[in-house]
């Protein structure tokens, strides 16, 4: 873009201020001559003059570039300053550009009073206030410029004063803004305004007013730059009036509306700059025709219509920049006529992109080429021709699908000094052709599937100054750069890729560094900060998310440290808080999350920091109290504090933020802190997290009106009493959870009157009473109408759900949504996003969804006592994905209209009275994926078809009325059959025909084992002679003796009670548990001095008195790690401790080898994080392991897909071998490792798990980061039965050898990369579609999108092959089981005869 940069550039010095200067430019030559040659007089500045100047060089830290001015000299003679010749006053002062650093605007610089001309751009007044008084006494200013000059606060009304001013630049000045006084009476008396620059300045608390204010006090305003100045609203017709207008710059702000029709009539315009807005509608397509335009830039306002127009000759158009707009037609031929055209942006139409593509390749004169894919991803593009444009300086193409490598043809483009190929699909090797652009500055191929090394070449390029290659699969070592002290590379990013092994010295060594982000790759090494502080210019660096050990350095700081405002150094192993800190005073962001930092948080943090910090991250540390709180000091921009996952108690700090706008995010969660806030506090405050603290007694009632809350998450507290009504102030509302407490309280209907909220989470309280219908006068009104999330289980509700209740949840009626995520942003620089979480009971298991778009629709109404029949209305509700009813006293039958319920991929109804038989418009949900009817009292044949093929028995066990498969009751061929089977009887003739082969195979197996048994028991009583038996044998004299036998040994083996090392043990487990109410509930029946065999959770050997079973499983307790005690239980054959928090400690290194009985283990997370110890791997003897995490954490992509989030802890498999690890578990039937990072893994855990579990049966893998193809190995586990490798980085296609598993019944690859024809087996033709959903590339059924032609590699043997081979089999069984029973009658005969 720096053609676009150079068109705004040259607006930044006008025809009147370049008259001014030439004019003072002329008069003091001639000053200077004059004093020069006359003999009476010297005309010098005043002493008043220099001696204010020298106070101003005075406050500056480095004044070495204003050498000149030096005490008894002429000042009109010093750099930077002009007098009048006449008096000796300062005129003019420009400092501007000279990097001088100050700790605030030294007011000696009010006592020039008749300066006209001021200019401190460029240099670092370190986040100071400007002055409230003293710029009122310049009162002959006509150009202030005080841009990038690192100013905060509120702007001097003084500077509003001055009447005379022609030209006013406070641009780039992010910590600035308007508010007391406003926008409007600021501007108000500039009247003689030409130009404007108020860029990065937050404006937002002029509303919707500026334009008109504007219009209204600058009638003559020629050039208006306010970037990213927060404005909003549409603009005023009064704008109308600013007819002089050259230059309207208002990129990155959300103005809404239409663009005004009236920018055709300012004739003047030259350049037009409306990028990153909200317009709609249809743009005025005469703008493009006025005579005087040159650069018009409308990119990143996706709710515009573009029509391009025909383009007439002469048009003296140099940019035109539409991407991300809705461009309605091709570009029309005319566009030829754009000879001055230089820079060139589309989003390009799949419609009309042949024709498109054909103009551009015409327009040989562009230097500058920006081209996005519409849809993203799309069709294969070609760009084979984008080496003709010679011309090309700068090519940005993304969202496109290369499909491999890139367009070679960029090679000839030997004047590119910025490539960008970013989102573009592209794979393999970063090509090594780079290395020839030598005039590259710029390399961005963000967002693909690079892998290999980064080629030396690319550092070796002599222009390089950014480098860009985050998001891929770069692997190997970096290569150090050469020459390091000559580079002129100021940006590297390398995050998210697999890079490992140390970073070279000589990164530490680049003099023009800025930015380095080496975050989230496989790093390794100690990295000593010290050497960085030697690199003024840096003010990013990034480590987090590596294997990397920071430490401080042995050194004393560096007297000139460099300005470092963001610093990532996350999962670094620090063990304190480095001392350098202390003395980096710009901090706007610190990430100092998942290291081992413990003790108080410092007090200097808020002092040092109060007026720079933006977003300061202490998560998942050992912080146990605060020096100082935060609400003990006034920030001034703070937007984001996160101290969650620490051990901090007492009071909860609310900061102080001095900001009357913006967003801020307080996360406290899972910490100890105890007190009640008694309102909340703050008017920017957005977020309020403060779920897992110890929160008793009641919530505030003085909630005010004004509250802007969006987010209150009070979630595992010990919060009693009623919901204040007061929550009804907060109109920003979108997530309340209260869920895990104890509040006592009807269903708050009244929240229904919060338009904008979307969760409501009141699951596991004391709810009670009805869900009450709605009176007349609130039919009329919305109502939950914005309800996406609903989870009202384990409450005491109860009665009738009222039917009409459900027709108000608008959102979850509506089918189209713009799926976005539920989001926070914050007004931080950096634009930190904060998402929402919530925990819901979905596909049977708690799930934390901690990236929720917002097309997921849920309802949770379980375990509570409601009656009667469920509301048929729950059918219009389409948008559901999840349905819960469970454990209730619903009666009557399942509602028909559930059927339309389409998205639905989860349903439960187990647990009720419900009656009749399942509807057959069930079948019709065809993504549904977990479906639990068990546990009621339905009836008739189970529907046949579509997705309850794949459902197990658990499905609809507890219904005795019910037949058919899964279940092992068949249906009788009368009373049984419901009118849906027979509707879908065609559907299920193909497998009614596999069962009728299972069952001769059955009945033919049988024969023959029956027959050989024959043979084997005939033969030996022939060889006993009667004579030998014993008498008492024959006439059963010992059966009475044997049962008093065997009945004393069970009374004994019952008596013998818990031996005490058991007992004793099991009480120390319990002790190293925190006193919670789950854990009372837990422990109730284990009072010391009792049995343990009695206890709760507990089982013991047959007479042993030893502990054989500990099943801790789902009891929500919490401990600071596991006691070893429990390796004292060495009869354990079953040990459950899942769904328990251990507080992210890790597991004991040894003790689990001592457990060499053990057969089923359950220690699934979330809590425990470090490596899996190896003792493990050494209990042979196990059949069951499961290291997953029970609760899911969940990322919806933008597409829906699931994704883990980069965030989380993981097991670490990269520092255990799982080779090693499950070398020995050879009897392991099932396996759940969810969640457990194995990217470093290729297809050794495949091989690993062939040759070592072969008889694994239960093999799940989700979120497990495994990339690459599918095994072919896995179809060597032939006795699988349910495979779950859904949301991982799998590619290629499915191996057709999969099909082979004859017993596999569950298989899960959704959440993939996966392509192809799915293998047309009747085994795959059975499975749900949600089975392979969100793989972009699959095709054939049973998803909906078909194949093309060439996609045939999938396609299985025809049917009939496998019936001959059905037949062969039939007959050889048979076969066997006549031989077997033609022996048993020769052998049957000379028996018969003997005992005659």
């Amino acid at each position: 873009m720096n053609y676009t940069h150079r068109c705004l550039h040259s607006h930044k010095l006008p025809l009147l201020i370049l008259l001014i200067a030439i004019v003072v430019i002329l008069i003091q030559p001639y000053s200077i001559h004059a004093a020069a040659n006359s003999s009476n007089t010297t005309i010098r500045c005043l002493t008043s003059q220099s001696s204010a100047l020298l106070q101003l060089k005075s406050s500056f830290h480095d004044a070495s570039s204003l050498s000149s001015w030096q005490p008894d000299t002429d000042c009109c003679r010093w750099e930077g300053v002009t007098c009048r010749m006449a008096s000796g006053h300062v005129v003019v002062l420009d400092l501007s550009d000279g990097y001088l650093q100050s700790n605030g605007l030294h007011p000696a610089l009010f006592n020039l009073t008749l300066l006209t001309n001021l200019a401190l751009s460029g240099n670092d007044f370190m986040g100071a206030q400007l002055p409230d008084s003293g710029f009122e006494r310049l009162s002959k200013l006509v150009s202030l410029d005080l841009s990038a000059t690192n100013f905060a606060g509120q702007i001097p009304i003084g500077i509003g004063n001055l009447s005379s001013m022609l030209a006013l630049d406070l641009s780039n000045n992010p910590n600035l803004y308007l508010s007391e006084p406003s926008f409007q009476t600021f501007i108000a008396n500039l009247s003689n305004l030409r130009e404007l620059y108020l860029d990065e300045m937050d404006l937002s608390s002029s509303g919707s007013t500026w334009s008109s204010d504007l219009a209204a006090s600058a009638p003559q305003i020629q050039i208006l730059s306010f970037m990213s100045c927060g404005l909003s609203g549409f603009i005023d017709p009064s704008f109308s009036r600013l007819r002089s207008l050259t230059m309207i710059n208002l990129r990155l702000n959300v103005i809404s509306g239409m663009v005004p029709e009236f920018f055709a009539n300012l004739s003047f315009l030259t350049i037009l700059e409306l990028s990153g807005n909200a317009f709609e509608g249809q743009f005025p397509t005469k703008i493009f025709q006025l005579k005087r335009l040159q650069f018009i830039d409308l990119y990143w306002n996706d709710k515009l219509c573009v029509q391009l127009p025909e383009f007439l000759p002469g048009s003296r158009l140099e940019v035109l920049d539409l991407i991300l707009t809705n461009r309605s037609n091709a570009i029309p031929a005319s566009v030829v006529n754009l000879k001055y055209l230089k820079h060139l942006g589309l989003t390009t139409v799949e419609a009309s992109m042949n024709s498109d593509i054909l103009l551009i390749r015409e327009l040989h004169w562009l230097e500058v080429l920006r081209l996005y894919g519409g849809s993203g991803q799309g069709k294969l593009v070609s760009f084979s021709w984008i080496g003709s444009l010679k011309h090309l300086t700068y090519l940005e193409l993304g969202n496109y699908n290369f499909s491999g490598l890139m367009p070679s043809s960029i090679i000839n483009l030997t004047n590119l000094t910025s490539l960008t190929l970013y989102n573009c699909s592209m794979s393999g090797p970063i090509p090594s052709w780079i290395g020839n652009l030598i005039q590259l500055n710029n390399l961005n191929f963000r967002n693909n599937n690079l892998n290999g090394t980064i080629p030396k070449s690319i550092f070796a390029l002599p222009a390089l100054q950014s480098l860009y290659l985050d998001s891929n699969q770069l692997s190997g070592h970096l290569e150090d750069i050469p020459i390091p002290s000559s580079s002129s590379v100021y940006d590297i990013d390398l995050s998210n890729n697999w890079l490992h092994g140390p970073i070279p010295k000589s990164f530490f060594c680049l003099p023009n560094l800025e930015y380095l982000n080496l975050e989230s790759n496989h790093l390794t090494g100690i990295v000593e900060l010290r050497p960085f502080w030697r690199l003024r210019s840096l003010y990013f660096l990034g480590f987090s998310n590596n294997k990397l050990s920071v430490i401080d350095g042995e050194d004393s700081p560096s007297q000139y440290l460099p300005k470092i405002q963001h610093l990532g150094l996350a999962c670094c192993n620090l063990t304190k808080l480095p001392r350098i800190l202390r003395h980096l005073y710009d901090i706007l962001e610190l990430d100092l999350s998942s290291n081992k930092i413990g003790g108080v948080i410092p007090g200097w943090i808020w002092e040092i920091w109060k007026d720079t910090l933006g977003s300061l991250d202490l998560s998942n540390n050992a912080f146990t109290s605060l020096e100082n709180s935060p609400s003990l000091v006034t920030f001034t921009h703070l937007s984001h504090l996160n101290l969650s996952f620490n051990r901090l108690q007492g009071e909860i700090p609310i900061p102080a933020i001095s900001l009357p706008y913006g967003v801020v995010v307080l996360d406290y969660s899972n910490n100890g802190f105890s007190s009640i806030l008694r309102t909340f506090e703050g008017r920017s405050l957005r977020v309020l997290n403060l779920r897992g603290n110890k929160f008793n007694g009641m919530l505030p009632k003085g909630i005010k009106e004004g509250c802007k809350l969006e987010t209150i998450d009070l979630n595992s507290n010990q919060i009693e009493g009623r919901l204040p009504r007061t929550l009804s102030n907060c109109k920003s509302l979108e997530l309340l959870d209260v869920s895990n407490n104890h509040i006592l309280d009807l269903f708050p209907l009244w929240l229904g009157n919060l338009p904008k909220l979307r969760v409501l989470v009141l699951r596991s309280n004391q709810l009670y009473g009805t869900i009450k219908g709605l009176h007349n006068s609130d039919l009329t009104r919305d109502h939950f109408s914005s309800l996406q999330i609903l989870d009202l289980a384990n409450n005491t509700l109860s009665g009738q759900l009222p039917p009409k209740w459900f027709e108000k949840l608008k959102s979850m009626m509506a089918n189209v949504d713009d799926g976005q995520v539920l989001e926070h942003q914050t007004n931080f620089s950096q634009g930190f996003i904060y998402r929402d979480i919530i925990t819901i009971t979905y596909k049977g298991f708690d799930m934390t969804f901690n990236r929720m778009l917002t097309t997921f629709k849920a309802i949770d109404f379980s375990n509570n006592s409601f009656v009667g029949v469920i509301p048929g209305t729950i059918g219009s509700l389409v948008s559901l994905h999840g349905l819960n009813m469970s454990h209730n006293n619903f009666t009557g039958a399942i509602p028909q209209q559930l059927g339309n319920l389409a998205q639905l991929e989860s349903l439960d109804l187990s647990w009720n009275q419900l009656s009749g038989v399942i509807p057959h418009e069930l079948t019709f949900l065809t993504s549904l994926a977990w479906l639990n009817l068990s546990n009621n009292n339905l009836t008739g044949r189970i529907p046949q078809s579509n997705q309850f093929l794949s459902f197990s028995n658990s499905s609809f066990e507890g219904n005795l009325g019910l037949c058919g498969r899964p279940l092992s009751k068949d249906c009788d061929s009368s009373g049984s059959i419901t009118p849906n089977t027979e509707a879908s009887s065609e559907d299920s003739s193909l497998w009614q025909d596999k069962v009728g082969v299972i069952l001769l195979f059955v009945f033919a197996g049988l024969g023959f084992v029956v027959g050989f048994v024959l043979t084997i028991i005939f033969q030996l009583v022939c060889q006993l002679p009667p004579a030998k038996m014993s008498p008492r044998v024959a006439q059963r004299e010992y059966e009475p003796l044997l049962l008093v036998l065997l009945l004393l040994q069970t009374l004994i083996a019952s008596s013998i009670p818990c031996l005490p090392d058991q007992a004793a043990a099991l009480l120390q487990l319990k002790r190293s548990f925190s006193a919670t109410t789950a854990s009372a509930t837990a422990f109730r029946s284990w009072p010391a001095g009792t049995d343990c065999c009695r206890w709760e959770g507990i089982r013991c050997d047959d007479g042993g008195g030893r502990v054989t079973s500990l099943d801790l499983g789902g009891r929500h307790l919490q401990s600071g790690g596991l006691d070893t005690a429990v390796f004292s239980l060495t009869s354990l054959r079953y040990l459950n401790l899942g769904g328990n928090d251990f507080n992210g400690s890790q597991l004991p290194a040894t003790g689990f080898e001592m457990l060499t009985e053990l057969t089923h283990l359950n220690i699934s997370p979330p809590s425990f994080t470090g490596q899996i110890p190896a003792g493990i791997g050494s209990l042979t003897n196990l059949v069951s392991l499961d290291l997953s995490s029970r609760i899911y954490v969940v990322n919806q992509g933008d597409d829906g897909a699931t994704v883990m989030s980069n965030l989380l802890p993981s097991w670490g498999f990269s520092r255990v071998n799982f080779e090693n690890l499950i070398a020995n578990l050879g009897n392991l039937r099932e396996l759940y490792l969810g969640l457990v990072y194995m990217s470093n893994g290729g297809e050794g855990w495949c091989n690993a798990l062939a040759n070592s579990t072969p008889k694994i049966q239960v093999l799940s893998l989700p979120l497990c980061e495994i990339s690459g193809p599918i095994p072919n190995q896995l179809a060597s586990l032939h006795q699988l039965e349910s495979l779950d490798l859904s949301s991982n980085k799998l590619s290629g296609e499915i191996p057709k050898k999969l099909a082979s598993l004859d017993f596999l019944s569950t298989l899960n690859l959704s959440d993939n990369m996966l392509e192809g024809r799915i293998p047309e087996s009747p085994h795959f033709l059975t499975l749900p579609n949600s089975s392979f959903i969100r793989n972009a590339g699959l095709c054939g059924p049973p998803l909906s999108n078909e194949c093309s032609n060439k996609s045939t590699s999938n396609v299985m043997p025809h049917l009939s092959e496998e019936k001959s081979a059905d037949v062969m089999l039939f007959l050889f069984v048979g076969l066997g089981f006549g031989v077997g029973f033609a022996i048993a009658i020769v052998v049957r005969k000379p028996c018969i005869g003997k005992y005659t």
